[in-house]
């Protein structure tokens, strides 16, 4: 029996040249490479479409062109419908990353004195938030989690270092 993983939900039309925007379910990394097909659930089956294009918008959206349908009038009727890749076409770089991983990892900023542990992810659309509890005074602070901010993440001790503004701190009371 064939594997499926949902992939998110066809949530509106991109464009007038057949472009679909995908709600994902969970985050998707910047790893994420084009599947060759996926897999669109109409009337309770699952119907393979070849991928033309994808293009990851943000964590959390996905652009899909499926070849042969080259305007919005032929994709129009699958907005609303679930869409799954097959278990065995995903490649590593495919996995879906949860954000929910990086709860009670430590955050370390020497420049700005912060550091702590992280105790919610929250996934604002292009904006990815960690809310830390300062270990110094105790309160909890929101830091953008961006990829300029981040100087090395190491995982098996459960550590990102990050270099933050000075600041940062008196921007959340």
């Amino acid at each position: 029996m064939e594997e499926y993983i949902l992939l998110g939900k066809i949530v509106k039309l991109h464009g007038i040249s057949g472009e679909v925007a995908v709600s994902t379910d969970k985050p998707l990394s910047k790893a994420f490479s084009k599947p060759d097909f996926v897999f669109l659930e109409i009337e309770g089956k699952k119907v393979p479409f070849c991928v033309e294009t994808c293009e990851l918008q943000n964590n959390k959206t996905l652009f899909l062109k499926f070849e042969g349908y080259g305007s919005a009038g032929k994709v129009k009727e699958f907005t609303g419908c679930n869409v799954y890749v097959k278990v065995t076409g995903l490649r590593k770089e495919k996995k879906v990353f949860d954000w929910d991983e990086l709860l009670n990892y430590r955050i370390i900023s020497e420049g700005s004195g912060i550091s702590g542990n992280i105790i919610e992810v929250i996934d604002n659309p292009g904006n990815l938030l960690l809310k830390v509890k300062d270990e110094n005074s105790g309160s909890e602070l929101f830091i953008p989690f961006h990829e300029d901010l981040i100087v090395a993440i190491n995982k098996k001790q459960k550590i990102i270092y990050m270099n933050l503004p000075e600041g940062l701190s008196d921007i959340n009371k």
